[in-house]
């Protein structure tokens, strides 16, 4: 059996990825706050509802996946860290401590800890395994008022470098993946701030009504594709415009 680890599994790319996968006949652990009925009617979904913000849930989480695994039978697993989210808005010196502290926690350290104890639990499984991060364009230059989430993604970039050069060639996989602009509830929050919290809202507005956001369901069927790629170097840094050029 081949299991997919999907952090925010219930919505917007995460509840995509997982359909997908599920189509595809795998086996989906799908980590999120709220849960996802649809995907529970599935003998092949498994679901965990965790606070990727919450430290304490943090510490379980990694043991509570691999109960689920059946480690006789894997034949590949993998990690999609997916969850992430804007929050908190505003320009630096607005934000509260411990909302940078909540986002940190949700954007960067959320994806170290499930990378390090992923690999952690799965040294023995002799078996492909890989770990994708969601990237993003906010972590290479700074957005207005996205102090926290460019920080965030610029670490995980980060991440999956020093990943890639700890586990080497015969190691872990680690990829970061960066899905460009979606049509999902993130930028609807987007285009919902004022311009005094985020000076490029009108840009991201425009990207709607132009039609430039991609559907999670295009997107998805790329991160699967590139998850899967037998070229895909140690501690790749990609993005959906790379594959479509």
């Amino acid at each position: 059996m081949k299991y997919y680890i999907v952090t925010g599994a219930s919505k917007g790319l995460g509840e995509k990825l997982s359909d997908q996968i599920l189509e595809l006949g795998h086996q989906v652990i799908g980590v999120s706050r709220s849960g996802h009925a649809e995907h529970n009617k599935s003998e092949s979904y498994h679901e965990i509802k965790s606070d990727l913000s919450n430290e304490q849930d943090l510490k379980q989480l990694m043991s509570n996946v691999m109960a689920i695994v059946d480690k006789e039978n894997v034949e590949a697993i993998y990690l999609i860290n997916n969850a992430g989210g804007l929050n908190p808005i505003g320009a630096v010196g607005t934000l509260k401590s411990e909302d940078i502290l909540k986002s940190l926690t949700l954007n960067v350290a959320a994806p170290m800890i499930l990378s390090n104890d992923f690999i952690r639990e799965t040294e023995d499984f002799k078996c492909e395994k890989r770990i994708l991060t969601l990237s993003s364009g906010a972590g290479k230059r700074p957005f207005h008022g996205w102090h926290c989430y460019c920080v965030g993604k610029a670490g995980v970039d980060m991440m999956t470098r020093s990943i890639g050069l700890d586990q080497g060639e015969k190691g872990v996989r680690a990829i970061a993946f960066g899905p460009g602009i979606m049509d999902t509830d993130m930028q609807t929050q987007i285009r919902s701030q004022e311009v005094q919290n985020f000076k490029d809202v009108e840009m991201f507005r425009g990207f709607k009504s132009d039609g430039m956001l991609r559907k999670p369901e295009d997107v998805a069927k790329a991160i699967i594709k590139v998850l899967h790629d037998p070229e895909a170097e140690q501690g790749w840094i990609t993005d959906v415009k790379e594959l479509e050029k």
